[in-house]
């Protein structure tokens, strides 16, 4: 098997890209509301990082290996929303906006009695992008789930 090749990109940088992404979303979805929550953090990717575990290690709960291992950056979030029925045309604003600056849309449904809303997009940035999705499920609490996400990357060798 043929060693996969990763762009060299420090984490602090890549977290602050997608947190610039998520905060263009948080405006395009031009909804009164923050994200709950939010939390940017790494996550290892490609093949070889099970190759990479260091005993007595916890991979769920630490860092460490994003210096030796692939790894991808993410914000995983939701908004709350006034009412489901907002949802959709929230997205549709967000899809119109993200759009007009260089996004692509790769999946797009403003959600029906039977499906949940959702809005697949890729970034301008190659590898870079976005799913979000109306949350109804939950009584009394109507949301928008958010998850921005980086490519699989390597740390550099250096700092």
């Amino acid at each position: 098997m043929a060693e996969e090749k990763y762009s060299i990109a420090h984490p602090k940088d890549v977290a602050a890209k997608v947190g610039r992404y998520g905060k263009e979303i948080l405006d395009g979805l031009a909804i009164e509301g923050k994200f709950n929550n939010p939390n940017i953090s790494p996550s290892p990717c490609g093949s070889e990082y099970n190759a990479k575990r260091v005993p007595g290690r916890n991979l769920d709960h630490e860092t460490w290996w994003v210096g030796h291992s692939p790894y991808s950056e993410a914000l995983i979030t939701y908004v709350e929303v006034p009412s489901a029925a907002v949802i959709g045309e929230a997205l549709t604003r967000l899809k119109a906006a993200l759009e007009g600056a260089g996004w692509r849309t790769v999946e797009f449904g403003t959600g029906s009695a039977t499906s949940q809303a959702v809005l697949r997009i890729a970034a301008p940035e190659e590898g870079y992008g976005a799913v979000l999705q109306g949350i109804t499920t939950v009584p009394g609490s109507p949301r928008i789930g958010v998850n921005v996400s980086s490519p699989c990357l390597r740390h550099p060798e250096a700092e």
